[in-house]
């Protein structure tokens, strides 16, 4: 990730800081003697964040922020204290529910924090970045909160110049052909209506293509592979229930998503 960080960074000439989280550590009093081979790991970690990918940040503003706690809590905390654009992080995307299985930090991170966040499943695969983005699709679903994730993604397109593609998923009917046909064809009527409401509202442009697919999110991705996209924007939701802002939708999309994600 760290090639499109710093490439948006010099674009928008921002501030980059560079997190380490360590697990803290409780050692029972028996196990006293170790806490100084604990004190030397962390001023090694220390060393590592200090130096971590020098060449790459060179020319840029950077803080190295080093912390001791509950990763997921201080990741939220210092994007709080920061208040930054987005918190970019890699994910290896492996669980569906934070509080299901072992779930995962950014996980965690996905559904406490309020920022925006940009991150890629499949990280280790991407082709490293010479340039910036170059095509965005753009997935709403057309609830209260679209309006803030069309305005978002209008002005970041507009920021480092790529095109801007904004989509609306619906399922394929599983009836018989021709009513299957009608139903799909007044649902995406009604439904660009709606899209043409909202973006008035928001003062977008941009107009909406409705694409079909199994399910939603079957729908996304292979739009996404179709005009070879390498960045996704969605909304996450609002924070409520078990999942918070974590839908089930947003972390199948981000789980699956062959490019990086930008999940507001």
């Amino acid at each position: 990730m760290v090639p499109l960080v710093t490439a948006l960074a010099r674009r928008f000439d921002a501030k980059v800081t560079i997190l380490h989280v360590v697990e803290s550590v409780r050692i029972a009093s028996e196990f006293a003697p170790l806490e100084h081979h604990l004190a030397t790991i962390m001023e090694e970690l220390r060393g590592k964040l200090d130096h971590y990918q020098e060449d790459a940040f060179r020319g840029l503003a950077v803080d190295r922020d080093f912390r001791i706690g509950h990763a997921v809590d201080e990741i939220v905390d210092a994007a709080k204290t920061a208040a930054p654009g987005f918190i970019v992080m890699p994910t290896h995307g492996r669980t569906r529910y934070r509080e299901l299985l072992l779930g995962s930090i950014t996980a965690g991170v996905l559904h406490d924090t309020e920022s925006p966040v940009l991150t890629s499943a499949h990280a280790a695969e991407l082709p490293e970045y010479k340039a910036l983005p170059h095509t965005i699709v753009c997935a709403v679903d057309l609830s209260e909160a679209s309006a803030g994730v069309l305005t978002a993604a209008s002005q970041f397109a507009a920021g480092i110049g790529a095109s801007l593609r904004v989509i609306h998923a619906l399922p394929s009917f599983g009836l018989a052909a021709g009513f299957a046909n009608i139903e799909w064809e007044v649902q995406a009527q009604t439904r660009r209506k709606e899209y043409a409401a909202l973006a008035a509202g928001a003062l977008i442009s941009a107009p909406v293509e409705i694409v079909t697919g199994a399910d939603v999110n079957d729908a996304i991705l292979d739009d996404l592979k179709s005009a070879n996209a390498d960045l996704l924007i969605i909304g996450r939701g609002k924070t409520q229930g078990l999942l918070g802002r974590l839908r089930t939708g947003a972390h199948d999309l981000i789980r699956r998503s062959h490019c990086p994600v930008l999940s507001i």
